[in-house]
């Protein structure tokens, strides 16, 4: 939004001495000169501070704090982070003592620590559980990554996660939660319809979307399909959650389902020219960005995933002069999406073909 009074403290300065007539002098050091100065700077501070009300009157994702005062007038606060937990596997020695807190992480360097004293019993394996030890997404790492100690135990031969760790959460950006207000504030939420479901659905940590059909199963019954904030599969306990609070809220009489998204994986494999001087692994992440961005503006907004367009993203980018094939699931066709699906995107497979 363009503020409408923009000028700066010289333009004011000038409009000043241009009412002050003939008979003032406004020469520089004048005394006229240093009234116009002193009240243009004062008048240029309170256009810049009445500025600042623009972001308050109007939230926008970028209005920060007074977002979230906005937000806490429809009931309506930040989802705040959390920490991923995961059950890790120690082998080792009979009667090894592993403390509480002891640190494993992965690879790339992401640690967790486990929440009790345990010992390794006959069998030499014994699982643990541990947190993560900041907050995030981050932390969600697949089975088997899990797989260093940070400071070695003598008898522990080695400790590994066997399932993915999961339950972290990142800060709800200012944008998820501006469009969580304008959700509010533009739907027809009323009565226990299916936008107070959706309503309902996108309050808990762990969901950024969620769809509610009305009747899927009979009278009084409403499903209500959720996905994470990356447009995921979610896990169980994400779906009880919002199951629980849903009860709390909805009308008599009403029975809700909560089920999590299904996948709809795209593996995708092309053949393309490339121009001279371009890289194909630039191309590669380009493409899959694009693809990514395309997926999840249709997601539950548009029930098939057209070929064309995902043809149309791979030749616009920079590099690509023409190509030779692009399939979708070993297909040329459109992927047809049922209510309760999400698509996401898979392998990504590009190779170079001569130009014939």
């Amino acid at each position: 939004m363009t503020f409408p009074y923009n000028e700066t403290q010289e333009q004011i300065r000038q409009n000043i001495v241009s009412r002050m007539g003939d008979t003032v002098s406004t020469n520089e050091g004048s005394f006229g000169d240093l009234i116009a100065r002193a009240v243009s700077y004062e008048i240029w501070r309170f256009y810049d501070q009445l500025r600042a009300l623009i972001g308050i009157a109007f939230p926008d994702e970028n209005s920060g704090l007074y977002l979230e005062k906005r937000c806490a007038e429809y009931g309506i606060t930040r989802k705040q982070a959390d920490y991923a937990g995961v059950t890790l596997t120690f082998t080792g020695s009979v009667g090894v003592m592993i403390p509480k807190g002891t640190t494993a992480q992965t690879d790339n360097g992401l640690t967790f620590d486990t929440l009790t004293v345990a010992v390794i019993p006959e069998g030499g394996t014994i699982d643990v559980l541990a947190r993560a030890t900041n907050t995030g997404d981050l932390y969600n790492v697949p089975e088997n990554k899990i797989t260093k100690l940070l400071t070695s135990i003598n008898g522990v031969s080695g400790v590994t996660n066997k399932e993915p760790a999961s339950g972290g959460l990142d800060t709800e950006t200012d944008l998820a939660l501006y469009e969580r207000l304008n959700l509010r504030r533009q739907s027809k939420a009323a009565s226990g319809n299916t936008a107070d479901y959706v309503e309902w659905a996108l309050s808990v940590d762990g969901v950024g979307a969620a769809r509610a059909v009305e009747l899927w199963d009979g009278a009084n019954t409403v499903l209500i399909t959720i996905a994470s904030p990356e447009l995921l599969p979610v896990e169980d306990e994400v779906c009880t959650d919002v199951h629980t609070y849903i009860e709390t809220q909805r009308p008599v009489g009403a029975i809700p389902t909560v089920k999590s998204a299904e996948a709809v994986t795209l593996n995708i494999n092309a053949e393309i020219v490339l121009e001279s001087n371009a890289q194909l692994e630039s191309v590669k992440a380009q493409f899959e960005e694009q693809v990514n961005a395309y997926l999840k503006d249709i997601a539950w907004n548009e029930d098939t995933v057209v070929y064309s367009r995902i043809l149309y993203r791979l030749l616009g980018i920079a590099g690509v002069s023409d190509y030779k094939s692009l399939t979708i699931n070993g297909d040329t066709q459109n992927i047809t999406l049922q209510d309760t699906n999400i698509p996401t995107i898979g392998e990504v497979n590009i190779s170079e073909t001569a130009n014939t």
